[in-house]
């Protein structure tokens, strides 16, 4: 496995390692031996010397690497593990954006099952988005360049699709709004309705003076006058009623709603 494999070759830098820094020392006790020789021949024998020193030296250089690697695999593993989590949770989150887009892209009036199915997506949508933020951003502390570039890559996504996702927002808070407004219209209608139809019944009830009052007997005009006071008090109520529920509204429409859904109202 890739684990025995990095250990092998940990073992083995470490050997080699351990090699290098004996032949440096018998190279440095060599190079102090020399000295003491004839000019000629500690000439020539520096020069061996120093050749063999700086091979050991580059061969340093090259086992360096080697001696971090498993180190080096296991962050590279880990930085592997990371992204693959966070570019999941982006993955999700994403998903959640774009179904609420599209659930809010009609260009109509949402029912109400839609707005609340809308709704559902935001919250696993928007901890998505934030979870993959904070990840990318505390992971890139302690990233090499490589994978500090990925991360921000990833954090740049989420920022977009967090923008989206406020976008959303504002159009299903349009939607809620035009909801609300659709049922005072229809409360309205009704209340209306109802003054009309009380209109109605007291212009029923005027129907027998039309006729003349003189030719109704008494006790029929009294109660034609009678139906008649009834009627009228109930279309005063019902037309008074009506009236205070449209100005009521009306003022809660420009308080309450964005100015396009206020004008419609």
């Amino acid at each position: 496995s890739s684990d025995v494999c990095s250990s092998d070759l940990e073992e083995s830098a470490g050997k080699a390692a351990t090699a290098l820094t004996e032949a440096r020392k018998i190279i440095t006790q060599k190079l102090a031996e020399v000295k003491r020789y004839a000019p000629e021949t500690r000439k020539v024998a520096m020069q061996e010397f120093q050749a063999l020193q700086n091979k050991v030296t580059e061969a340093s250089k090259k086992l360096n690497p080697l001696k971090k690697f498993r180190q080096d695999f296991e962050q590279r593993a880990a930085s592997k593990k990371s992204l693959e989590e966070i570019t999941t949770k982006l993955n999700n989150a994403e998903l959640e954006v774009e179904k609420a887009a599209i659930l809010t892209n009609t260009g109509e009036q949402m029912s109400e099952e839609d707005i609340k199915a809308t709704d559902a997506l935001l919250t696993p949508a928007t901890g998505g988005i934030t979870e993959t933020i904070q990840l990318a951003e505390r992971r890139a502390r302690t990233a090499n360049d490589a994978f500090k570039k990925e991360l921000e890559s990833l954090r740049e996504r989420a920022k977009q699709s967090r923008d989206k996702l406020d976008e959303v927002r504002t159009v299903l808070r349009k939607q809620r709004e035009g909801l609300s407004a659709q049922r005072m219209l229809s409360q309205a209608h009704d209340k209306i309705e109802k003054a009309e139809e009380a209109l109605t019944a007291t212009t029923d009830a005027e129907m027998p003076f039309l006729k003349g009052v003189e030719i109704l007997p008494q006790d029929e005009a009294l109660k034609a006058i009678q139906e008649c006071e009834t009627a009228a008090g109930k279309t005063e109520a019902a037309v008074d009623l009506a009236k205070t529920f449209l100005k009521a509204k009306l003022m809660d429409a420009k308080s309450r709603y964005s100015k396009a859904v206020a004008k419609k109202k």
